[in-house]
């Protein structure tokens, strides 16, 4: 344990349930001050430190004055091709700002960083982490630490519904020899662990996904594998694409509107420019309209250089939010 007089800042790694208790309070106060989206459920909390990457009792870190938690972060690593990246999180209490917390807890983090170096495969090692624009004070933390600006992100939207009735989504028309089936019809994981780190491999930043991220992203409670779909090519028996979309009604619930998200949308390379990341992305839009949902969202790269922004703005969705993504080479 360290300390820091001035303000009697102690530090310690996560312990238990209670911790997770205590991070989710720490997250909802931040969300009142960053935005609705940043708050955490305790069962959200364990979620994430249940994921094989995080290893929370090794490297998340909590932050507190007395027995008051007043910042955490963490720490995970996610492996090439290319380089090894350490994903960097964690925030602090809106009464604790501008007292120079931040600054320890980026500390203590590069400290296990460093400690980590050990475990990485590859030659080049980043240390990564992400803000949205708006978030100026993190911007300069980021800048303080080292870290410099490298990409930028958009979130976007697409109604599906105004005044509780349909907006028009436009039928899929998917190419010759190709047939969709869910993930709940035809459960076969490896084909979608194939498509994902196959379709995502000459992204900016790609890590590959392992079999254990996945079937940690299907055991969360809100996981519909009706709303996961796999293109098949049906002459080779082997999968072109993929489209993953997800219902949060905690976070439903916090930014006061219906949401369902995008979250994957790729196709191998051998199956682009045939019309299939189109047909699968209105398919996936339709489910979620099927479910109720008021507003189709995702995430995109802004650089993107597959063609991923012209495809959605074509179907109709807009830049909600930017962010940004912050790089420092720890070795290359």
């Amino acid at each position: 344990m360290s300390e820091n007089r001035e303000l009697d800042l102690t530090f310690r790694t996560y312990r238990d349930e209670e911790d997770a208790e205590a991070i989710a309070r720490l997250m909802s106060a931040a969300a009142l001050v960053d935005g609705p989206e940043f708050g955490r459920t305790t069962d959200e909390v364990l979620q994430i430190m249940s994921s094989p990457l995080t290893l929370p009792e090794e490297n998340v870190f909590l932050f507190e004055v007395g027995d008051q938690l007043v910042a955490y972060g963490q720490v995970e690593l996610e492996e090439g091709p290319g380089n090894s990246v350490f994903i960097v999180r964690g925030t602090v209490h809106p009464d604790w700002r501008r007292r120079g917390i931040g600054t320890r807890v980026m500390q203590r983090v590069e400290q296990r960083i460093e400690e980590r170096l050990g475990e990485v495969t590859q030659q080049a090692v980043y240390a990564r982490a992400w803000t949205l624009l708006k978030h100026e004070d993190r911007q300069a933390l980021f800048r303080r630490m080292g870290y410099e600006l490298v990409r930028y992100f958009f979130n976007m939207e697409r109604p599906l519904r105004r005044e509780g009735s349909p907006v028009d989504v436009p039928e899929p028309g998917y190419p010759e020899g190709i047939e969709v089936q869910t993930l709940e019809e035809r459960p076969d994981l490896d084909a979608v662990l194939l498509t994902i780190n196959e379709a995502f491999r000459d992204h900016w930043g790609h890590t590959d996904v392992t079999m254990e991220q996945l079937q940690h992203w299907t055991n969360d409670p809100n996981h519909q594998p009706e709303l996961w779909f796999v293109a098949w090519d049906i002459e080779k028996d082997e999968p072109a694409g993929f489209c993953a979309n997800s219902i949060e009604p905690e976070h439903s619930a916090r930014v006061g509107r219906q949401e369902g998200w995008v979250h994957v949308l790729g196709v191998r390379r051998a199956y682009r420019k045939l019309g299939l990341g189109r047909a699968l992305l209105l398919t996936g839009m339709q489910s979620l309209q099927d479910e109720g949902m008021q507003w189709a969202m995702l995430g995109v790269d802004a650089d993107n250089l597959t063609g991923a922004l012209r495809l959605y703005e074509a179907v109709g969705f807009h830049p909600a939010r930017r962010s940004a993504s912050f790089r420092k080479a720890i070795r290359s």
